[in-house]
């Protein structure tokens, strides 16, 4: 099983492969194990990039500055997906840089044009289990249109999921407050600040959610649909049993 890939923030490196400018960026997952490659990238204010992939989308999410994306204004706390097959321009403001998460991925559907989806007009929506409300999220790309989803979490002060599991794998990057990880090769819980981010692969055994002093707004990233199965208390038993 392959363990949890973190990474506090890292120094950006000017890196050409990702877009056709001259941008500075961190790779923290790759696109040949994953399915899905996950960059923290800045584009410098004042710069055009250019994407244009036979077979991937280029998700980008803009977490500040401002930038056109083929004559549409985009501001931070957007997702656009520029699609496969298709040239799109990225117009950066002149007097900003951009600082985004890059998600380069294999498209699933043909896009004839980009989308912008503005996280700040997605509604929070509960997410309920036996009748009770666990916690609020936001959809902000679907499945149908990317192949996995992209979710903004909000998980209240000292809430920690059960421990559970999923089919697909998943990134967490920090918006927010304290979030809490434990694996199951882990008995410790660990602790990540805002830009932070947390990758966990398929059908690893884990439990997170957010410290006890505040709450924590994550962006939640999956390489396919969202699925969810629960441990049972002797499956948790065991882990505990090994560490």
């Amino acid at each position: 099983m392959l363990k949890t890939i973190t990474s506090t923030k890292q120094e950006l490196t000017r890196d050409t492969k990702l877009l056709n400018g001259n941008i500075y960026s961190k790779q923290y997952v790759t696109l040949a194990d994953f399915n899905i490659g996950i960059h923290e990238v800045v584009l410098p204010a004042a710069t055009t990039e250019t994407w244009q992939d036979a077979e991937n989308n280029l998700i980008l999410i803009v977490l500040a500055g401002k930038l056109q994306l083929d004559g549409k204004t985009v501001v931070e706390n957007t997702s656009v997906v520029a699609p496969a097959d298709r040239k799109t321009t990225l117009t950066v403001d002149g007097q900003k840089a951009v600082h985004a998460l890059a998600i380069v991925r294999k498209s699933v559907t043909q896009l004839d044009q980009p989308i912008i989806s503005v996280h700040d007009q997605a509604i929070w929506e509960p997410y309920v289990e036996e009748g009770h409300v666990h916690l609020y999220l936001k959809n902000i790309l679907l499945p149908e249109q990317i192949g996995g989803n992209i979710f903004v979490i909000d998980y209240p002060a000292n809430h920690i999921t059960e421990w559970h599991h999923h089919t697909f794998s998943h990134a967490i990057y920090v918006l927010d407050g304290v979030y809490v990880n434990q694996a199951e090769s882990d008995a410790t819980e660990r602790y990540y600040g805002p830009n932070s981010l947390v990758f966990s692969p398929q059908g690893q055994k884990m439990r997170h959610g957010a410290a006890k002093e505040t709450d924590c707004h994550v962006l939640f990233i999956t390489d396919e649909a969202f699925t969810l199965d629960y441990l049972s208390s002797d499956e948790v038993q065991k882990i505990k049993a090994s560490w």
